[in-house]
């Protein structure tokens, strides 16, 4: 009877083990992951159906088989085999109990990375070792291109400010380990905007990713070339052995654009002027550095574009008239040579006119209209940014005065530059003036670019956020040039983000751009912000711009920068075209708004 009991006893243990063994199948082959067992041999003791998807083989094929000559690739085998050495020598071994990732082969002899966690099971003498795995292949081109996108220029696929910077640090801390130079460039293109307005901005485009090619193939392999935005460029120049080595490479530079850029069919010529500041390494600052190449620059602009200068501290102390334009600015001021325009900034889906950014133009007399981004940067410098900022203020609000006097609803967006938010009482005079002239804050919504805003701001934020708080909004413009990180978009006293134009102008060519203006259009939607595309020149861009969702756009598809009198009369035409597209149940973003 003892032993008819024990063999009972055996046979209930035996079941309950099958029984046990059978729920634990069930679990490995309903894991979502490829699992592998193996013995202390190493040889493969289970494998589920996640795993022959994985790797090729299937189970009958692979069980028994030793786990290092099949899925683990041959740099990795020995590896492989020490690890399972050391663990059952009783020592750690080195991928036992932890996860992490690295390479598997496959049946078909390719490799693929893969994040693995690996667990050892002891039972009594016997050690058998467990493994869920997992392709990470989607997940590492994923990282990779959010890497990329954070520091490289979509357009021109050149690193972007932050590289730049992060190159430059390099090449300091070598100079001072080697005892060579560094020097830094700042390069614009001449009259670039002129090829934006008469070929359009696909030709710019591509006459800026050429040449971006060709600054590239004129440099050292020691030295780096950036886009900084618009048509300028950053150079970081290495290993030097004298700063005045740095001239020669400027040179290059210059050479690299005699020969005429074929756009088209089309030849086009495009100089550039080259600024050089040679880095002193003992106390070197990226954006000192970067600033100073800058003001070389405009000196060699001065000297007529197509030139090069270097940087000497005489430039930096001469008067305002150094730079050229700014004698002539200052009279323009005087002589009624300025005006201001405006660009309607409009909804997406429906058409409907929002507000209108007021734009400042210069007619010169004798050379006729000059570019903003050739005076504006100049008032900046000459410290007439202030006097030319206060004109546009106030002709802006008396425009906008007048248009609410006549029943008008929409507001006007004013840039203001971070030299003016330095004023203490700049908050405290515009809320002012406002009252003065019966106007709600809300009508009302002051810019600053993303740029200067990250790179300056301060107390100047404080300015800000009293315009804020007294219902002016605050808009960030030119997003997404490389600067603000997300942590400090959210601390800033902020109503709106205006992505930049050449990211709009991207999007329908650059999957990365794409990204980018999605991503900061959720952003925008998350924080409660407006989100404004800049720069909408075609009926492609536009159509991109529909699915975002409640986005409003600014560009000369829409209409280009009008005089204050043209306005009103436009404004009728467009709503009544927006009524009758909507009347007529036709959507006004299939066809250009006006």
């Amino acid at each position: 009877e003892a032993q008819e009991a024990a063999e009972i006893r055996q046979r209930s243990l035996m079941s309950e083990l099958a029984e046990e063994r059978q729920q634990l199948r069930s679990v490995v082959e309903t894991a979502l992951e490829a699992f592998v067992a193996m013995d202390a041999a190493g040889r493969i003791i289970d494998w589920n159906s996640q795993a022959e998807a994985l790797f090729g083989w299937s189970r009958e094929e692979i069980i028994g088989r030793p786990l290092a000559e099949t899925i683990v690739p041959p740099t990795l085998r020995e590896q492989h085999r020490r690890g399972l050495r050391r663990y059952l020598g009783g020592g750690e071994g080195s991928l036992i109990g932890r996860t992490q990732r690295m390479p598997a082969l496959h049946r078909d002899g390719r490799t693929f990375p893969a994040e693995i966690s690996i667990t050892a099971i002891r039972r009594g003498d016997d050690r058998t070792f467990s493994a869920f795995i997992r392709d990470v292949s989607e997940q590492e081109r994923r990282e990779a291109e959010l890497e990329r996108l954070a520091l490289y220029d979509t357009l021109t696929d050149l690193p972007n400010r932050t590289l730049l910077r992060d190159r430059f640090d390099l090449a300091v801390a070598a100079a001072r380990r080697d005892g060579t130079a560094v020097a830094v460039g700042f390069v614009d293109l001449d009259q670039f905007k002129g090829v934006n307005e008469a070929l359009g901005h696909a030709v710019g485009d591509t006459l800026l990713r050429e040449v971006g090619r060709r600054f590239r193939a004129a440099l050292r392999e020691t030295d780096t070339v950036g886009r900084i935005g618009g048509d300028q460029f950053g150079v970081v120049i290495s290993a030097l052995a004298r700063g005045s080595e740095a001239t020669e490479v400027g040179r290059r530079l210059l050479k690299a654009l005699e020969r005429s850029i074929e756009v088209e069919t089309r030849p086009i010529y495009v100089t550039a002027s080259v600024g050089l500041a040679v880095v002193p390494v003992v106390e070197a600052a990226f954006e000192e550095t970067m600033r100073q190449a800058e003001v070389a620059m405009y000196e060699a602009k001065r000297a007529g574009g197509g030139e090069l200068a270097l940087y000497s501290e005489a430039l930096d102390t001469s008067p305002p008239a150094t730079f050229g334009l700014s004698g002539e600015l200052r009279a323009a001021i005087d002589n009624g040579e300025l005006w201001v325009a405006y660009q309607p900034i409009v909804e997406v889906r429906s058409g409907r006119c929002l507000g209108f950014e007021a734009l400042l133009r210069w007619e010169h007399p004798q050379r006729g209209p000059v570019p903003p981004g050739e005076f504006i940067p100049v008032a900046e410098r000459s410290g007439l940014i202030r006097p030319l900022g206060l004109w546009v203020l106030e002709r802006a609000l008396a425009d906008l005065a007048r248009w609410r006097a006549a029943g008008l609803p929409q507001g006007v967006s004013l840039n203001v530059s971070m030299r003016q938010l330095v004023d203490a009482s700049f908050a405290d005079a515009l809320l002012a003036r406002l009252r003065d002239l019966d106007l709600p804050p809300t009508r009302l919504t002051v810019e600053v670019t993303e740029s200067a805003l990250v790179r300056e701001g301060g107390r100047e934020i404080g300015q800000l956020a009293a315009l804020r708080a007294a219902d002016v909004h605050v808009s960030i413009d030119d997003f997404g040039t490389g600067y603000s990180s997300l942590a400090y978009l959210h601390d800033l006293p902020i109503d709106e983000v205006k992505i930049d134009r050449s990211l709009v102008a991207a999007a329908v060519t650059s999957e990365r751009a794409v990204v980018i203006v999605r991503a900061a259009s959720a952003l925008a939607k998350a924080m409660a912000l407006s989100f404004v595309a800049e720069g909408v020149e075609d009926e492609r861009t536009w159509n991109f711009l529909v699915p975002l969702g409640a986005v409003r756009a600014q560009g000369d598809f829409i209409c280009r920068p009008m005089r204050a009198e043209a306005l009103p009369a436009w404004l009728v035409s467009h709503q009544a075209r927006v009524g009758r597209d909507l009347a007529h149940g036709r959507r006004a973003h299939r066809r250009r708004p006006d």
